[in-house]
């Protein structure tokens, strides 16, 4: 989708016409946008004129200051570069920024910085292909995700040993199995433990109706006097079996949790892994568009940039390659 928008005047003009009636000193600026836009691809360097509903995503290629409030900026919205006069200090270039009109005649332009490269990276789209040649940004960048790739390893190999180290999960019956399987045990227990005496058998055999049926009766008894009494105990027990059954159910939770814990990080783990593999090939791409940058070696005591400022980083610098770079690289990877 095109972006509709004017235009006041093309060139730089009027970029350097305001920094010098700011009262600066423009030195080399113009040249460093002429070689920025060769650079780039493009032979002209439009100015457009600001509108309401006009808001566009572009990168800095070019900025510097004018004063303490505006700055001088160069843009790429990927079929042409803007010069605009923005509020605010100017932000770093390679920087992806959200374009829009800001309502103010002395600087007519607002830039809001949507995602930036590390500060290891410095993109120099002033240079020149002979001056930039050696890429040793690039071989850093590789070394840096070879790092990472090395330590996502041995932390996946971690994860698996803590993985095997989990104990099994222990069984829990439902409450219904539980109580069935107490009460079946209870009543085989007492059957075989409440039984007629030898006499009570002998007297059983040779007795009337009346006194097997009185000895019937006292073996019922007997069995319906344990049957309470092991109920009563049952209940008594109750607490403890409950308690017994939480803790088992407990353990389940704690081991399932784990359980899901490494492996929620191994998956992290390998899609780390992954995504630095896209980036080693979008590198290639980088470093075949040969995007101008140099390596900012951190300082003592600073760190070095975590995987996902990388991942940024990258991405941003593959999304620099200009258009037309893009088409010829699909051509030659057609072609060969």
């Amino acid at each position: 989708m095109g972006i509709h928008a004017r235009f006041l005047a093309s060139g730089v003009g009027p970029l350097i016409e305001t920094i010098v009636a700011a009262g600066g000193d423009p030195g080399d600026f113009r040249t460093i946008v002429w070689e920025a836009a060769w650079s780039r691809g493009y032979d002209d360097v439009l100015v457009p004129a600001p509108a309401a509903t006009l808001a566009v995503e572009a990168f800095v290629i070019v900025a510097r200051s004018i004063d303490d409030k505006r700055s001088a900026i160069v843009v790429d919205i990927g079929t042409e570069l803007w010069a605009v006069i923005a509020r605010g200090a100017p932000p770093p270039a390679g920087a992806r920024v959200r374009v829009s009109a800001s309502g103010h005649n002395d600087a007519p332009w607002t830039l809001r910085v949507l995602e930036r490269l590390s500060a290891c990276i410095r993109m120099r789209f002033d240079l020149t292909t002979a001056s930039h040649s050696a890429r040793g940004w690039i071989d850093n960048l590789r070394d840096a995700l070879e790092t990472i790739r090395e330590t996502e390893a041995l932390n996946r190999q971690t994860i698996e040993a803590q993985r095997r180290a989990l104990p099994p999960l222990v069984t829990v019956a439902s409450v219904a199995t539980d109580v069935d399987r107490w009460h079946r045990a209870l009543k085989s227990r007492i059957e075989h433990e409440v039984v007629p005496t030898d006499a009570e058998r002998d007297e059983f055999d040779r007795g009337s109706e009346r006194v097997r049926k009185a000895i019937l009766d006292a073996c019922t008894g007997r069995r319906l006097e344990r049957y309470r009494a092991e109920l009563a105990r049952l209940r008594d027990d109750l607490p403890a079996l409950r308690a017994e059954r939480e803790r088992r159910i407990a353990v389940n939770d704690r081991i399932s949790h784990a359980m899901t814990r490494l492996e929620a990080a191994w998956t992290a783990s390998r899609a780390v892994t992954q995504r630095s593999m896209v980036m080693d090939r979008e590198l290639d791409a980088i470093e075949r568009a040969e995007l101008p940058a140099e390596w900012i070696a951190p300082q003592a005591g600073e760190r070095l940039p975590s995987f996902t400022e990388l991942a940024r980083t990258v991405g941003l610098l593959h999304a620099l390659i200009p258009p037309r770079t893009h088409r010829i690289l699909r051509g030659r990877s057609h072609t060969s």
